[in-house]
């Protein structure tokens, strides 16, 4: 999987990120998993292919918001009540004026 500068770039890459997701346990069972994040930062580090230093330096946080920017429906995700909570409080954020627009750049 090719990474540059720890987003994932390459079709083959999403292609094999996807596949480990796959391996992700049902939706019933991931609120009981104790730290989500870390399953999924793992599975992003396996996915990334590397090794070593590269490894290190592999930044999760920035694939996990890459990761976002792809995914086209996030209604099976609706299911879960942290989920739920998450739209709450970022519409709650946008009422208030207070949600920055992240894909845009200020000068």
């Amino acid at each position: 999987m090719k990474v540059g500068r720890g987003v994932f770039y390459s079709n083959t890459g999403l292609y094999d990120l996807f596949k480990r997701f796959s391996d992700m346990p049902e939706l019933s069972v991931i609120e009981q998993i104790p730290n989500p994040k870390d399953v999924l930062f793992e599975i992003l580090r396996e996915a990334s292919g590397l090794t070593g230093r590269r490894l290190k330096r592999f930044n999760t946080d920035e694939c996990r918001i890459r990761i976002t920017g792809l995914v086209s429906d996030f209604s099976p995700l609706r299911q879960l009540s942290a989920f739920q909570r998450l739209e709450n409080d970022i519409s709650t954020l946008k009422q208030n004026g207070w949600v920055l627009d992240i894909g845009s750049e200020t000068a």
